[in-house]
């Protein structure tokens, strides 16, 4: 009898419930992480010119296509320094940012419960470049003046998408590895936990 009751603690375990951060309950189960690493996607242009906007799902690991921006399909989006999750203001998904400062992304083993920032809902920019206030990546770098670059901030971002799957993702670089270094050309990590539970192990 006690094998089938702890048996059933066991799938009970697997098979629970999480908020999405709106009222509803959703079934959450853990499942083998999804790890990427995403080198140089190009997101810019031409300053001051129109640049494109790239729309990325995170469970894929896949480019969306921009006649998709109004769906819940993607999670993250790119345009030159301008990051947009699909939530708040930014997408009809649940997509939000809870961001954590100075602290390994391998050391991070699970997504805190907490307040996920919207977009709409997010910082103003300190950055002196005038990108977008209100986001929740809207202070994920820090430009220096003196070489005008753009530097990632010391940061790891856990991201609930869209779809109210929990991924943490950290930004390495602004720039292409090419000589001359292209700007806009993000390269990137994370980790996606596909069972929608906050483990990442």
């Amino acid at each position: 009898m006690k094998k089938y009751i702890l048996l059933g603690i066991f799938l009970w375990s697997l098979n629970s419930c999480s908020s999405d951060g709106d009222g509803e309950d959703i079934p959450t189960t853990t499942e083998t992480v999804i790890t990427k690493n995403i080198l140089n996607l190009f997101a810019g242009g031409p300053t001051g010119g129109d640049s494109p906007t790239v729309y990325f799902n995170l469970e894929t690991g896949l480019e969306v296509p921009p006649s998709e921006a109004g769906t819940k399909n993607w999670d993250i989006s790119f345009k030159r320094t301008d990051i947009r999750l699909n939530g708040g203001v930014s997408g009809p998904g649940n997509a939000g940012a809870f961001i954590i400062d100075d602290q390994d992304y391998e050391a991070i083993e699970t997504a805190p419960d907490g307040n996920y920032i919207k977009d709409g809902d997010g910082p103003d920019d300190s950055s002196g470049i005038g990108v977008a206030n209100g986001l929740a990546f809207t202070n994920w770098f820090t430009y220096s003046a003196e070489t005008h670059t753009v530097v990632p901030n010391n940061q790891v971002y856990i991201i609930r998408t869209a779809n109210n799957k929990y991924a943490k993702l950290q930004i390495l670089s602004y720039y292409s590895e090419s000589s001359p270094p292209i700007s806009a050309s993000y390269t990137f990590k994370y980790a996606l936990q596909p069972g929608g539970s906050k483990i990442f192990k």
